[in-house]
């Protein structure tokens, strides 16, 4: 009796009895990959298994033990960005276990459903920049969410809408002389029925493209959203109309499958607009914090050399770099970055201030009761990008 050796089916290991194709978790994903973009062919010499192996993230049954295993020392700090092509849901688990193999990196969870990625990482060890850089490395574009104005420039979106709008309001004012012609048979309903389907074409076409793209990826991983219930009333609507019309019939509803379009690409700039205000709240409350702080000698520090316990000074006019408890001093302080409070407090020794805060009148000097990234500002920051 011959027996047959299995092997993995991308790195062509042996397998020892396992029910699975492959020897790792990472050759699967790898291979689900490369097999949902068709290059399979490409075999070993493809840039993606290269970068994978030399990673350690294939041919590697004890991947998975070794995340379980790791343990760092030291002070953590979170960083969150955004991948703008993720593929297939295989791709958040090569992200994943390839910024894990790095020394380090704490955590890492990649969102599928909105390209948000969150690492947790040592700065000692490793910078955000080299996280960003290893992720390029895979093949994919990443962007923090800090960048903002390449999010302001995309008229994309908005031409699609543009263009969606002025057929379909077109498509509406037709329909009014087909539904007369319904009951009256004027000859002019047929004319109108047929420049509606004219008018229908670009945001059926163009407009909608986006719709239909994500229907179709979403319905080739097995999920059904709005936009495949989206797609099967527009094809449903826009199919029938065809046939009418094929068939003599001027009942036609391309009103309602080009106003279903113009709605949906409306909805859309809203909730992008709306995203993209929120993230130029958090750019702008990242960027008012003061990067060097004053020492009660008058001399300026950078925030890291600034430990729990200094003493700082703040004067008129100047934002308070790091929370901390008033020593001596009295002052009206602007909170309303942090409560929305227009009416300045008034601070006297032994009271809080806050990061970020605006000192109107007066001065002061406290004690540091938090560093930078567990100052309630950051703390702030951080609930918003979660």
């Amino acid at each position: 009796m011959t027996i047959i050796k299995k092997e993995c089916r991308l790195c062509q290991l042996p397998l020892k009895g396992e029910k699975s194709d492959f020897c790792c978790p990472g050759c699967r994903v790898v291979h689900g990959i490369l097999s949902a973009k068709g290059e399979l062919t490409q075999g070993k010499e493809h840039p993606l298994i290269q970068e994978a192996s030399k990673r350690g993230i294939i041919s590697n049954p004890t991947l998975l033990e070794s995340f379980k295993e790791k343990r760092s020392q030291g002070d953590r700090f979170r960083f969150t960005f955004e991948v703008t092509d993720l593929f297939c849901p295989s791709c958040p688990e090569l992200i994943e276990w390839s910024l894990m193999q790095e020394e380090g990196v704490v955590q890492v969870h990649v969102d599928y459903m909105t390209d948000l990625v969150f690492v947790e990482y040592l700065p000692a060890k490793l910078t955000r920049v080299e996280i960003l850089e290893r992720v390029q490395k895979l093949g994919y574009s990443v962007k923090e969410l800090g960048d903002i104005e390449g999010e302001r420039s995309k008229k994309g979106l908005v031409l699609r809408l543009a263009i969606s709008a002025f057929f379909a309001l077109n498509v509406m004012m037709f329909s009014y002389p087909v539904l007369i012609s319904l009951f009256d048979q004027s000859p002019y309903g047929s004319y109108f029925a047929n420049l509606s389907l004219l008018f229908s074409l670009p945001p059926l076409t163009y407009g909608a493209y986006p719709i239909y793209r994500r229907a179709i990826l979403s319905a080739l991983k097995g999920f059904f959203g709005m936009e495949f219930l989206a797609t099967v009333a527009v094809f449903c609507a826009a199919g029938l109309s065809i046939w009418n019309l094929t068939h003599g019939s001027i009942e036609v509803y391309f009103d309602a499958a080009t106003a279903l379009v113009t709605l949906l690409l409306f909805g859309r700039l809203l909730e992008r607009r709306s995203k993209l205000h929120a993230k130029e709240r958090l750019h702008l409350l990242q960027k008012s914090l003061p990067r060097r702080a004053r020492r009660v000698d008058g001399r300026f520090v950078s925030l890291k050399e600034v430990a729990i316990g200094d003493q700082l000074k703040v004067l008129q006019g100047e934002r308070v770099v790091l929370d901390g408890e008033v020593i001596t001093g009295e002052a009206l302080l602007d909170e309303s970055h942090l409560t929305g409070e227009a009416m300045p407090r008034h601070v006297v020794k032994g009271e809080l201030l806050s990061a970020g805060s605006i000192l109107l009148q007066g001065w002061a000097t406290f004690r540091v009761t938090a560093n930078e990234s567990e100052s309630t500002v950051q703390n702030i920051i951080g609930h918003m990008r979660e």
